[in-house]
């Protein structure tokens, strides 16, 4: 048994049933969509490359503790946050 084309069968109003037709977008729709995926995807795709070429690695606090330009202050106490908690670590 098959319902194409109908997606969305209605049983109260035959006339209100939703077909393939209706649910689809207009042709000047898919075609601008084309377009803005062939320009914009490449500049993603080689965002992302560049970022993982310029970013290898995790920074880590010694990182930054290290680094002589940078405006971080050690406190008595940071935080450290790991994908299952939150844990407080005195820094001496």
């Amino acid at each position: 048994m098959s319902l194409f084309p109908f997606l969305l069968p209605s049983e109260i109003d035959p006339n209100s049933n939703l077909i393939v037709w209706d649910a689809s977008s207009s042709a000047m729709t898919l075609l601008v969509m084309t377009i803005a995926t062939v320009i914009l995807l490449p500049i993603v795709l080689a965002y992302t490359v560049w970022v993982s070429s310029v970013l290898p690695r995790r920074v880590t606090a010694q990182d930054i503790e290290s680094d002589p330009h940078t405006t971080h202050r050690t406190n008595r106490h940071m935080w450290y946050f790991s994908s299952v908690r939150c844990a407080k670590r005195d820094v001496a």
